[in-house]
């Protein structure tokens, strides 16, 4: 199921990767690229390996980046963060999640910033899952490497605004919840997603679906954390 997502991730990224900036939109294939088309392009690259998005695909791009749950049409501008949240349920009723964040053409910046903080966040959490951690370890963590990066930690709107990660499995959002004070269980799944936003700028968010084991933990399926995109060879 998670090869599949990252297979419409890699869709995506490889229209990022060939766009052309032209002023303040990114054309591919002549025409201003769009979340929409960008979503579209996802989906039916899911489809042509069976899967449905099941209306889970979620891109943003500058400003509606920082929205969670944002499924509308934006014009994606050189520059700005595009994030792309893919969790598609599969034929047997399992969900898959990944998460990358890319910006085209950037100069650096708050988007810059924040994919650095986002990236040493992601990798810093991951260090700490293992069977017997307590799962609110696992944000505490992540959340004093956003902190030490000057980010907000716990705010409604600006800066790291959720918990760093979930279980997923029948359904998108299941126990264990990575802020509880329970420990973590050998065959858990769950998600790592530490994220920082701002609602005038943008939002950069790092997720992977792992299993708990003994000892830490094994990615479902593997996909490259990189903020500019590569079109694929």
């Amino acid at each position: 199921m998670q090869a599949v997502t990252c297979r419409g991730m890699a869709r995506a990224e490889a229209v990022l990767a060939t766009a052309e900036p032209d002023g303040d939109d990114l054309l591919y294939e002549g025409e201003p690229l769009t979340t929409e088309r960008l979503r579209r392009e996802v989906d039916a690259e899911m489809a042509r390996h069976g899967i449905r998005s099941a209306g889970n695909t979620v891109i943003g791009a500058g400003e509606t980046a920082a929205d969670l749950h944002y499924t509308g049409i934006d014009h994606i501008s050189p520059g700005e963060t595009v994030l792309l949240d893919i969790s598609p349920r599969g034929p047997h009723g399992y969900y898959g999640d990944l998460t990358r964040t890319f910006a085209v053409a950037s100069e650096g910046g708050w988007e810059r910033r924040a994919f650095v903080a986002v990236e040493q966040a992601h990798e810093t959490a991951l260090e700490h899952v293992e069977a017997g951690a307590t799962a609110g370890t696992v944000h505490e963590e992540a959340a004093a490497e956003l902190t030490a990066h000057g980010f907000r930690i716990d705010s409604s709107d600006v800066g790291f605004t959720h918990g760093v990660g979930h279980g997923v499995g029948v359904s998108l959002h299941e126990g264990p919840s990575l802020r509880a004070d329970t420990p973590l269980d050998p065959g858990n799944v769950v998600t790592i997603e530490p994220g920082v936003y701002d609602p005038d700028t943008g939002g950069v968010r790092i997720e992977d679906l792992v299993a708990v084991t003994e000892h830490g933990y094994e990615r479902l399926a593997t996909y490259p954390v990189r903020f500019t995109p590569v079109a694929p060879e």
